[in-house]
């Protein structure tokens, strides 16, 4: 049995090293993808030619989609278009990730009329060249030179609370102003918006097997177009505020950031939240997913790593300590020196903690572990009360040897002694 014992336990030790430089050889391929030659080796790209020039970034606010003449939609200079953003607080940032920060700043949003009465605000978002205006993107010539997103900045959600919450002051409504029904489905604003800007750095390869990641990433003749696009993974649930129908209000704040970020950690990014897809169609809650989430955004890879390798050890040292006690509980023959009391207590205050972790909604994977914390205990109640069941037997206990029965009697006096001291400190709290 222990010989058996040491192979798995060096099986279970070789699985976990083969995963660590598995994982370890993926990630840093994600970050330093192999290299090639444009001359030489077809569908090999260069780096965006005008990667080190200063950017502007243009906001038009409205209640469709703004876009350039001859498009199907409203134009920038459409009446019913807002540009926000003409003080230019964005202006003249670099898009380089190495060495450079993000741009963030707060601004107030005008809103179009009908926005406040549970209607929509859209925001159309150009990345421009500096000194290069959007309107310029129907010519030929510079529409390569200008990137553009599209998001919306209001969603319809249920109401939390009763009371609403002021957006702009950050009280509760008086009593003598609409209250919203909980629950009741209403225009809600975000808060903060995130804008990323990704742009391969070096000469790589697109290849559907590959690199599978980038064979729908945008090219222009044989170079790399920059991606600017919204990232509402880390937009949470607490980041929406309803929006109120009170039109004297003023225009609501909206924070936004602008987010150079190198290729590897967007290539990260895009392997986990599918992994993320998948969990939320196995059907994990929203505050299971949120937690995920945000331990996982880019400014954040360090932390998630450091993480991994914690989770790592702790897996290790779990099974470790699984295994050890369920050997040392399989393999006894007598229950003499061991606390009755003491192991029924343990599974008692374990079967309160499962129900109490229910009754509040906790994640799955805290569910999961205590279930099977809590079964192992249970499981140790019959060893340690000698509890025995066979086929065509009706389970019974069986009779406790002369040890046995000498620790049971130490076991009920030292719980005696001990209520003593505890009694006062029960009533007295």
């Amino acid at each position: 049995r222990e010989m058996c014992g040491g192979h798995s336990q060096t099986v279970v030790y070789v699985l976990l090293a083969l995963y660590a430089l598995t994982a370890g050889r993926v990630l840093y391929g994600l970050f330093y993808p192999p290299q090639c030659d444009p001359g030489t080796t077809p569908r090999c790209y260069k780096p965006y030619r005008h990667i080190n020039e200063s950017m502007d970034l243009y906001l038009y606010v409205g209640d469709s989609w703004c876009s350039p003449p001859g498009h199907r939609h409203r134009g920038y200079d459409s009446p019913d278009c807002i540009e926000i953003g003409k003080t230019k607080p964005f202006a003249n940032f670099s898009a380089v990730p190495v060495g450079k920060e993000a741009k963030s700043f707060e601004i107030k949003v005008p809103l179009p009329p009908n926005a406040r009465q549970n209607g929509t605000v859209c925001m159309s978002a150009m990345l421009c060249k500096a000194g290069l205006s959007p309107k310029k993107f129907q010519l030929p010539k510079h529409r390569n030179k200008i990137l553009r997103t599209d998001l919306l900045l209001t969603k319809y959600l249920p109401t939390r609370t009763l009371n609403a919450r002021s957006l702009l002051s950050g009280a509760n409504e008086s009593s003598n102003k609409p209250t919203y029904v909980l629950g009741e489905v209403r225009t809600h604003w975000k808060t903060r918006v995130k804008f990323r800007f990704v742009t391969p750095t070096g000469n790589l390869l697109k290849h559907r097997d590959h690199t599978p990641d980038l064979w729908n990433w945008p090219t222009h003749k044989n170079q790399w177009r920059p991606h600017f696009y919204v990232d509402e993974t880390n937009l949470f649930r607490h980041h929406h505020a309803v929006l109120s129908n009170d039109t004297s209000k003023g225009d609501p704040p909206l924070y936004l950031e602008v987010l150079p970020t190198s290729l590897g950690a967007f290539r990260v990014m895009n392997h986990i939240y599918s992994g993320i897809d998948k969990m939320q169609n196995l059907g994990l809650s929203e505050e299971d997913l949120e937690d995920v989430l945000y331990m996982i955004a880019p400014e954040r890879l360090f932390r998630m790593m450091l993480t991994w390798i914690v989770s790592m050890l702790h897996m290790v040292f779990s099974f470790l300590a699984f295994k050890n006690e369920v050997g040392f509980w399989s393999g006894r023959e007598t229950v003499a020196g061991l606390s009755q009391s003491a192991v029924v207590g343990q599974a008692i205050s374990s079967i309160i903690i499962l129900l109490f972790l229910f009754d509040n909604d906790t994640s799955r994977v805290v569910l999961c572990t205590v279930t099977m914390s809590t079964v192992v205990d249970l499981w140790k109640v019959t060893k340690v009360l000698k509890f025995q069941w066979s086929w065509g037997e009706m389970p019974h206990l069986k009779a406790p040897t002369d040890n046995e029965a000498k620790t049971q009697q130490y076991d009920v006096e030292g719980i005696k002694y001990l209520s003593y001291a505890l009694m006062p400190i029960l009533f007295g709290g």
